[in-house]
């Protein structure tokens, strides 16, 4: 579990990392105000070469756009304070045919968002689709499931909560 907010306070940011094994057996590997990266909600966590990695998301400062990883959950390590992608909040991160992806997203009061870019180092990314087949949105799920990227769902300003299913290959 990686950063958020507490208790359903949305302006509670939080920076902590825990680890279980069980409901009950939770550690903290960084406690609320350690790790390196700002407190933030909204941002997506991945694994990708051995690593775990933080994407974007919202702090107490506004919308963010930067990249943090980690070997423990512990030590974390800024790839870049500012990637090549649009700062966002809610979107998607998944990891696909040896690439990180960030998909869609809130780009600031409600704005959502239909691209998707991919990265293979956390530091340099390439937008591959500028405005995707799918409606922008926020709070969508993913999969990766029969060597297809799943976008699944999600929530826009225009239609509210969206019930459609994409893939890429």
């Amino acid at each position: 579990m990686i950063a958020g907010t507490s208790s359903g306070n949305s302006s509670d940011y939080r920076n902590d990392v825990m680890y279980g094994t069980t409901n009950d057996d939770w550690t903290y590997a960084a406690t609320n105000g350690t790790a390196a990266f700002s407190q933030r909600r909204g941002h997506s966590s991945v694994v990708f070469d051995g690593k775990m990695w933080v994407i974007g998301g919202k702090d107490a400062n506004g919308l963010l756009n930067d990249v943090w990883y980690s070997d423990d959950g512990t030590t974390w390590t800024e790839a870049t304070a500012n990637a090549d992608f649009p700062a966002r909040e809610q979107h998607i991160s998944e990891v696909f045919g040896g690439k990180m992806w960030v998909i869609s997203g809130d780009s600031g009061g409600g704005t959502e968002m239909n691209d998707v870019w991919s990265s293979t180092d956390g530091v340099n990314w390439i937008e591959e689709y500028t405005n995707a087949a799918f409606t922008p949105r926020r709070f969508a799920a993913s999969a990766v499931f029969d060597d297809k990227l799943w976008i699944i769902a999600g929530y826009d300003n225009v239609t509210g909560y969206v019930t459609d299913v994409w893939y890429m290959e």
